[in-house]
């Protein structure tokens, strides 16, 4: 699930329309716990850039751990009823 409050707030707006898809494809791929392995992989299937990821890792949407993995900081919002 996608957290309508989440990509609809004026910090996820204000993001460059690739780095909102690249959001929207890194949701898909994570895993159940919103771990990432592949983030650069899955930005060059959508034409995404560093630059894109580093846009998300700056406005506090995914965090980079040093090991290359990611997570979705809202994963657990993304993934609850509301």
């Amino acid at each position: 699930m996608i957290n309508k409050e989440i990509v609809e707030s004026d910090a996820f707006l204000e993001l460059a329309a690739t780095t909102q898809l690249l959001y929207f494809y890194l949701i898909f791929n994570a895993d159940d716990d919103g771990f990432l392995r592949n983030t650069i992989s899955v930005a060059k299937k959508i034409g995404a850039s560093k630059n894109n990821i580093s846009q998300l890792v700056r406005s506090k949407f995914i965090i980079r751990y040093s090991s290359g993995t990611i997570s979705i900081v809202h994963w657990l919002l993304h993934n609850s009823i509301s």
